[in-house]
């Protein structure tokens, strides 16, 4: 396991996050659109894995309270990028972690995310983190 520094990102990480992005996905994203992924408000945690001064790693949650009736407030896990020169090191099981634990530190229970089907990889990182799969649709409209 390789030592990752995890702590809060920062707009200076923007750039960083952009690359790993664009290395997992292959599909361009712009600075201005990851930023706005960061500076969310206070219900945002956004965290960063470390190695060796640069970013290997990211994952952004937040927290939403009455999301499709619930009472209960819920921690949702938006975004989950590494860079996959530092994949099977342990760092995005330990970045997972830590948002997990500052969720439980808020409170807060009950924690999701919405992965597709397809994506055994994501699923398995979901699932290695305690995630199961519910019964739940999701259904979209798109123009």
């Amino acid at each position: 396991m390789v030592d990752a520094k995890i702590r809060e990102l920062e707009l200076d990480d923007v750039p960083h996050m952009v690359r790993i992005y664009e290395k997992i996905t292959g599909e361009k994203i712009d600075e201005d659109t990851m930023s706005a992924k960061i500076e969310h408000g206070q219900s945002l945690t956004a965290l960063g894995a470390e190695v060796d001064g640069v970013l290997a790693g990211f994952i952004i949650g937040e927290s939403e309270q009455g999301v499709f009736g619930e009472e209960e407030t819920i921690g949702w896990i938006n975004m989950v990028g590494l860079d996959p020169d530092h994949r099977n090191l342990g760092i995005g099981k330990k970045l997972g972690k830590e948002l997990i634990n500052r969720f439980h530190g808020l409170g807060i229970k009950i924690i999701r995310t919405i992965v597709e089907d397809e994506d055994y990889n994501l699923l398995s990182y979901f699932k290695s983190l305690g995630l199961t799969k519910v019964p739940w649709t999701v259904l979209e409209l798109k123009d």
